[in-house]
């Protein structure tokens, strides 16, 4: 189970790194992007799964080589939590956004 784990770990690492980059490539570009919103759910639930799979080796008796790691667990599991409390605030602002867009090109 440790395996998985530490394979979730990059799978949490690659993730994230596409779902930012898509996303500064969108905000850069100016242009709104549904699919950032897509890819953010699925990072988002790779984050979940590799953090219950680390509190199940955690209940098993299995411990982290060092303490450090509980901080990268608890960390990532908020920016999760604070991301997706942020995502109605910003989707709301992507669709006034592109509407104001839309109305500015007629």
């Amino acid at each position: 189970m440790s395996g998985f784990h530490a394979g979730m770990g990059i799978a949490v690492v690659c993730a994230n790194a596409v779902v930012g980059g898509w996303g500064a490539i969108a905000w850069l570009r100016n242009e709104p992007s549904v699919w950032f919103w897509y890819l953010l759910r699925v990072a988002q639930v790779i984050v979940v799964v590799q953090v219950a799979v680390g509190l199940w080796l955690l209940i098993s008796g299995n411990r982290p080589e060092d303490e450090l790691h509980y901080l990268y667990g608890v960390s990532i599991l908020a920016v999760t939590m604070v991301s997706e409390g942020m995502r109605i605030g910003a989707a709301r602002m992507t669709v006034l956004c592109f509407s104001h867009h839309r109305s500015n090109t007629r």
